[in-house]
């Protein structure tokens, strides 16, 4: 463990050379660690289940701070553009690249083939969807971590910026030369996209590999989650977690006629079962199976 420090020396690209504890860039030191043995993990894991209260305490502290700032904004109306899709009282699957995706998109895979929804792509949730064998309808996010393959894919792109206009995805976007819309506004990609599902009037959204803890939010940098406590508290009961879907949905596969067959066939081999000479025959097939099974 060198420490954060070592990210501000070294340039992408740079080739180091690690000598015990040292690391090295063209023969110079730049930086000097610590081994992290068993022992070292073990006890960072104990500090950090000790300072876990105090961390929810400023996480939530974080939140609600926020949560008084960008209320205006969220609960009330996004300039969202005209889109090219039309999501008035379809369902809608908005997929982020979180803990989790590939197997949601699995457990979504009949939803999808027979709801057929409008599917959103979060960032490099667009990948996801098309690693996946599907199409994005709609890509949103600051476009930091999607693939140009994702962008050149047809779907229509929308540019999450900061309030003031910022737009960090703006230069990269013209230069690949795609049609965009900008979106100003606070709070994650993520939240961005469910809003933009409910201000369209969706039916029904389906949100795969969501954030929805601190540890999630932590770890992607982020000390509270305002906008996304405020955005499920405006989309309300419409939106549901892929990994509740599996349990709400069924399939109308052919394979579920099954069990309505047998169900029907049971009062027929009950009257077979009844009539002679019937009677027989299924008397002695019962006898060959108990035999086959070594009951006898």
């Amino acid at each position: 463990n060198v420490g954060d420090e070592i990210f501000h020396i070294l340039k992408d690209g740079d080739v180091v050379e690690i000598q015990g504890r040292k690391v090295l860039r063209d023969g110079e030191v730049v930086a000097v660690g610590t081994v992290v043995t068993d022992y070292v993990i073990v006890e960072r894991e104990r500090f950090a289940k000790l300072n876990l209260a105090n961390e929810l305490d400023r996480f939530v502290t974080n939140t609600l701070d926020h949560a008084v700032k960008e209320k205006a904004v969220i609960l009330g109306d996004i300039a969202f553009p005209d889109m090219a899709w039309d999501l008035r009282g379809k369902p809608v699957v908005v997929v982020v690249r979180g803990i989790g995706y590939r197997e949601d998109l699995r457990v979504l895979g009949a939803f999808i083939q027979e709801g057929r929804p409008i599917l959103v792509g979060v960032d490099g949730g667009a990948d996801a969807l098309l690693s996946s064998g599907y199409r994005p309808h709609i890509i949103i996010g600051d476009m930091d971590s999607v693939s140009d393959t994702a962008l050149r894919s047809g779907a229509q792109l929308i540019a999450h910026a900061y309030p003031d206009g910022r737009c960090p995805s703006r230069e990269r976007l013209e230069r690949l030369g795609v049609p965009f819309h900008v979106v100003p506004a606070p709070g994650t990609s993520e939240d961005l996209g469910l809003l933009l599902a409910h201000a369209q009037g969706a039916e029904l959204i389906v949100l795969v590999g969501s954030h929805s803890n601190m540890i999630d939010f932590l770890e992607k940098g982020r000390p509270g989650m305002a906008s996304t406590f405020l955005t499920r508290l405006k989309i309300g009961p419409i939106l549901l977690d892929a990994k509740k879907v599996s349990e709400l949905y069924r399939s109308s596969s052919p394979l579920n006629i099954v069990p309505v067959i047998l169900v029907a066939l049971i009062p027929i081999l009950i009257f077979m079962g009844l009539a002679s000479p019937w009677r027989h025959y299924l008397r002695l097939f019962w006898l060959q199976l108990r035999l086959i099974a070594g009951w006898l």
